[in-house]
């Protein structure tokens, strides 16, 4: 099965990204200069989207959707590498205006550049699994990501930014409801903006 979820974001969330990339570019983030620095970082985004699926749950679906990561490492020279954890939730209706929710959770490591507030990270997620409406469990999943954005200090120690998310996902086994498994490729790509609040020290 492959999924497409384009996760149309609105116009007003594009609009804001790009006002706030262009209004506060210039403005170095705390500590920019220091050598090395430590930090947290917890983003966050929700939409709500249309999208196809083909394959075992196949049809069309309105959907809500909640995302969250959480990042920890290390800053040095401008060069980043920590661990990356990703959730997200969805609920929506499909077939006959029927409520259900999916949940995944990831999680794996990242490298990236970052200066003067800017900052672009490749990860790697190491494992994931994704519960489709508590009835389907695609396990022993990997996958990648790129997040790209700005941060922008609070003061010597918080900092707030926006980012352009992109993950791909891919799941080679499918537990089924009566415990036997079914061993088929299924995808899962995204790609949404995200609000960032980090911690660094």
């Amino acid at each position: 099965m492959t999924e497409k979820f384009p996760i149309r974001a609105q116009r007003f969330t594009a609009f804001l990204l790009w006002v706030f990339l262009l209004g506060i570019s210039g403005q170095p983030s705390a500590k920019a200069s220091e050598f090395l620095q430590s930090g947290v970082n917890f983003t966050l985004a929700g939409n709500r989207s249309a999208y196809k699926t083909s394959g075992l749950t196949s049809g069309d679906s309105d959907a809500t959707n909640l995302y969250g990561d959480v990042k920890l490492g290390l800053v040095f020279s401008g060069f980043y590498i920590g661990g990356v954890y990703s959730s997200w939730d969805r609920t929506y209706t499909q077939g006959l205006n029927s409520t259900v929710g999916d949940r995944r959770i990831s999680y794996g490591f990242g490298v990236g550049f970052h200066d003067s507030g800017f900052f672009v990270d490749l990860n790697y997620y190491l494992s994931s699994n994704w519960n489709n409406n508590s009835v389907l469990n695609y396990t022993g999943g990997s996958g990648y990501g790129v997040d790209l954005g700005y941060n922008v200090a609070l003061d010597s120690t918080f900092f707030i930014g926006l980012l352009y998310s992109i993950k791909n996902f891919s799941y080679p086994v499918v537990l089924l409801p009566d415990g036997s498994t079914l061993t088929e490729t299924n995808k899962y790509n995204e790609a949404y903006p995200m609000l960032q609040l980090g911690l660094q020290f």
